[in-house]
C-alpha cells in the first residue's frame, strides 16, 4: 500500500460524481447549502461558490491556503473554519490549487449524502471495484504490515523519514492510500465512462464534467505552445498527436511521488506510485512508456543526442528492445530498456513547475521538528 498524496483528488472526484448522479448533490450546488458553517473572506463568494468552483480551484482562495496551518497541527474542521480570513483572487476565472478548498466541498458532499467522506469513498468506489487496498483513513495505512514508507534524500544518501505523512486532515485532497493493482481498477473504470466489469459505478453523464476542461491552469507560454487545463479533480490536456490526456500528481516531500495519465482514445493507462522524496522518476517513467507505446520511438528519434554515459544497460533507447515474452509484446517493451531512459529524464526533472533539489540534512531535520 501506497500513500498517493494528490492522486487523491481525482479518485474523490468520482466519487462525487457517483453522489452527484444518484441526485446526492448537484456540482453547481453551493457549497454553503450543505455545509453552513463554510464561510470565505468575500459573502458574495461564500453564498455563490460551488462544488465545482472548489473541485477547479477557482473559488479565488490562494494557492495552497490552509496548507501552513495543517503544518502546525490543525485539524480539518479548525483548518476550514479559518479560510474565511484568507484574501481572495478574482471568483472563477483565477486557478490556485488548493488542498483545503477542494476539502471543504468533499465536507459538503458527504454532509449532503448523510455520511463522512471516508465511508462515502468507501461505500461508492472501493467497495464496488474490489478495492481491497485502498482506504481514506491514514489509520488504515499504518496498520497494514504491507506498506511503503517514506524515504527522503539527505546529503546525497536515501534515508527512511523519522515520521510518516500523515493527511488525514485534507483526506480528499491527499489522503487515499492505494496498490497498484487497486488503482489499475479505478482506471479501468474512468476509462470505460464509469462502468467496471459489465456494472455501472458512475452514471456517464454525471462524470462527464469531471474529464472537461473548467478553467485554464496553465496558459500557453509561446504563439504555438498548447495550455494546460484543470477539469474537476483532474488535469485535462491533449498531446502532441492532439489525443486527449487525463492526468493527475502527487507528492508528499516527507516520502511519496505518484501520477498517472490516461489516454482515452487509445484506452490506455498507467500509473506510478513511489514512496521517496518527488525527483521526477514517476513523470518520467509515464512520460517515457506513453511516447513507447504510442509511436514506437523515444524523444522523436532524437535519443542518439543522449551521451553513451547516461544510456547505461538501455544501449539506444530510442528503439524499444525485442520483447522476451508474449506478455512482454503486449506491453510494447521490457523494463529494462527503460533504465538509461528514466537517467536522461531525471535530469530535466520539474515537479509541479518547480525546479527539484536536493534536501540537505538541516532541512530534514527542520521539517522533523
Amino acid at each position: 500500500m501506497f500513500q498517493v498524496a494528490s492522486v487523491s483528488k481525482p479518485v474523490g472526484a468520482t466519487a462525487v460524481a457517483s453522489a452527484v448522479g444518484d441526485a446526492k448533490v448537484a456540482w453547481s450546488d453551493p457549497v454553503v447549502s450543505h455545509l453552513p458553517s463554510f464561510a470565505l473572506a468575500d459573502p458574495y463568494v461564500t453564498q455563490h461558490v460551488s462544488i465545482a468552483d472548489l473541485y477547479s480551484h477557482r473559488s479565488g482562495l490562494p494557492e495552497h491556503a490552509g496548507d501552513l496551518l495543517e503544518d502546525l497541527g490543525y485539524d480539518r474542521t479548525e483548518v476550514l473554519a479559518r479560510l474565511r480570513l484568507e484574501p481572495l483572487d478574482p471568483f472563477r476565472i483565477t486557478y490556485h490549487y488548493t488542498n483545503f478548498g477542494m476539502t471543504a466541498a468533499a465536507e459538503a458532499v458527504a454532509t449532503a449524502a448523510g455520511t463522512s467522506w471516508e465511508a462515502m469513498l468507501k461505500a461508492r468506489l472501493y467497495d464496488p471495484l474490489g478495492m481491497t487496498s485502498t482506504s481514506s483513513t491514514f489509520a488504515d495505512f499504518e496498520s497494514r504490515a504491507n506498506k511503503a514508507t517514506g524515504n527522503m534524500l539527505v546529503d546525497a544518501t536515501w534515508r527512511p523519514t523519522t515520521e510518516q505523512r500523515e493527511p488525514d486532515a485534507q483526506s480528499a485532497a491527499g489522503g487515499v492510500s492505494s496498490s497498484a493493482v487497486d488503482m489499475a481498477k479505478w482506471m479501468r473504470m474512468v476509462l470505460a465512462d464509469g462502468s467496471f466489469e459489465g456494472r455501472e459505478v458512475v452514471k456517464p453523464e454525471a462524470l462527464a464534467p469531471v474529464l472537461t476542461p473548467q478553467i485554464t491552469s496553465s496558459p500557453a507560454r509561446t504563439f504555438g505552445g498548447r495550455p494546460g487545463f484543470y477539469g474537476l479533480g483532474f488535469n485535462v490536456g491533449t498531446d502532441d498527436a492532439g489525443k486527449v490526456r487525463f492526468s493527475h500528481f502527487g507528492a508528499f516531500t516527507l516520502g511519496t511521488g505518484t501520477t498517472f495519465t490516461l489516454v482515452p482514445a487509445d484506452g490506455l493507462g498507467m500509473i506510478v506510485l513511489t514512496n521517496g522524496t518527488p525527483l521526477g522518476v514517476p513523470e518520467s517513467l509515464i512520460t517515457s512508456f506513453l511516447e513507447l507505446a504510442q509511436t514506437g520511438t523515444l524523444y522523436g528519434g532524437l535519443a542518439e543526442q543522449i551521451p553513451a554515459d547516461l544510456r547505461g544497460d538501455a544501449g539506444e533507447p530510442q528503439r524499444a528492445r525485442r520483447p522476451k515474452t508474449a506478455r512482454h509484446r503486449q506491453a510494447g517493451t521490457t523494463l529494462g530498456g527503460l533504465r538509461g531512459i528514466v537517467r536522461q529524464r531525471l535530469l530535466r526533472a520539474r515537479h509541479r513547475g518547480r525546479e527539484c533539489r536536493r534536501i540537505t540534512g538541516a532541512e530534514a531535520r527542520s521539517k522533523a521538528d
